[in-house]
């Protein structure tokens, strides 16, 4: 199903929807499409040559962006071509898509990318990975931690509940206040 025909379906559906929650619920029906393309590739259910396998999104094979770069040609190793005005960078950011209105799940649906498609030049990533992993992200820590009792915050509240030096019980109590 087209876009138009989807918006005008949720336009007929939904009278009197406000426009912009029209295409906010536009925007997640394409994202559900698109979820639904991809796994019935991944899980090998689209026969060879369907339009699901043809193009990723809703964009029509041969098409080109308004400043004539093609989609499928846009995200290449040393740098991302913008889509919408054509300028090369090594990330397309969100700044950069606000200036044509768009942000980065809108840009993915008009393009037809999948939905977590990055948009960073294959170095940038990397770039990004090497230094993940040299910082050891996403491992746990091998030092031991200072146990709660070892720090300043600890000692500090035990010294708080400990009685007085003089042993001095108050109404069979023991007053646990600092002296």
């Amino acid at each position: 199903m087209q876009t138009d025909s989807l918006l005008k379906s949720i336009l007929d559906n939904y009278p009197g929807i406000n426009p912009d929650a029209a295409l906010v619920m536009l925007e997640k029906l394409l994202i559900g499409q698109n979820m639904i393309k991809t796994s019935l590739l991944l899980s090998g259910g689209v026969p060879s040559g369907s339009p699901a396998q043809a193009g990723s999104g809703n964009q029509p094979d041969g098409v080109k962006s308004p400043a004539g770069v093609d989609p499928k040609m846009a995200i290449q190793e040393d740098y991302v071509q913008c889509c919408e005005c054509g300028a090369k960078m090594k990330m397309l950011g969100d700044a950069h898509l606000a200036k044509h209105g768009l942000n980065k799940t809108s840009y993915l649906l008009k393009y037809g990318y999948a939905p977590k498609t990055a948009l960073v030049s294959g170095e940038l990533s990397k770039k990004r990975k090497e230094s993940a992993k040299d910082n050891k992200l996403g491992h746990q820590k091998t030092e031991d931690a200072p146990s709660a009792v070892d720090t300043p915050a600890a000692e500090s509240e035990q010294l708080k509940a400990t009685p007085k030096e003089s042993g001095q019980e108050k109404g069979g109590k023991t007053d646990f206040s600092l002296a």
